[in-house]
């Protein structure tokens, strides 16, 4: 599967549409999610941070199986994971493990040191996928989306892996 797996990036407004059905397939599915049913709440999610900017995976054929967003921080030289989604069907085929990648590669290119992103402290599998992957519980932070639930801020040192 790995090279037929293809990314593009998107501009959220003109791609709103296939992002929700991704979205609310895959946060049916996840209820640990932050819940976004409305589509401007949604694209606001997604769009309304500064320096965000959104891929969307599609398999060989071309069907959109999953999206990622990532928020470029360099005040603090870390590039967030803001929302990172895999229809549950093609979960384990390895397109989570491809978009991980992907946003460390971004964040070398953007001279960031560090790939964080949030989940929610009861989601196991995630938290399982993301400390395979190398990242650690930085912090609990209570209120992070403002849908007062608690999350787990999740980081990866790209410094460490690449010393200079």
């Amino acid at each position: 599967m790995g090279d037929e797996m293809h990314a593009e990036e998107v501009d959220v407004r003109q791609a709103l549409t296939e992002l929700f059905e991704i979205e609310l397939r895959v946060a049916g599915e996840t209820p640990n999610l932050v819940q976004i049913k409305d589509r401007e709440k949604f694209f606001e999610f997604l769009a309304g941070q500064p320096n965000s900017s959104t891929w969307i995976w599609k398999d060989e054929s071309g069907k959109p199986v999953g999206y990622l967003t990532l928020i470029d921080k360099p005040e603090e030289s870390v590039l967030e994971v803001l929302a990172i989604r895999v229809d549950n069907g093609m979960r384990s085929s390895g397109y989570g493990k491809q978009m991980m990648e992907f946003a460390e590669k971004r964040a070398e290119e953007l001279g960031r040191g560090t790939v964080m992103l949030a989940t929610h402290p009861d989601n196991a599998k995630a938290l399982g996928f993301y400390k395979h992957l190398g990242y650690s519980i930085a912090r609990r932070a209570e209120n992070y989306y403002g849908d007062g639930t608690p999350r787990y801020i999740l980081e990866k040192s790209l410094r460490e892996r690449h010393p200079k």
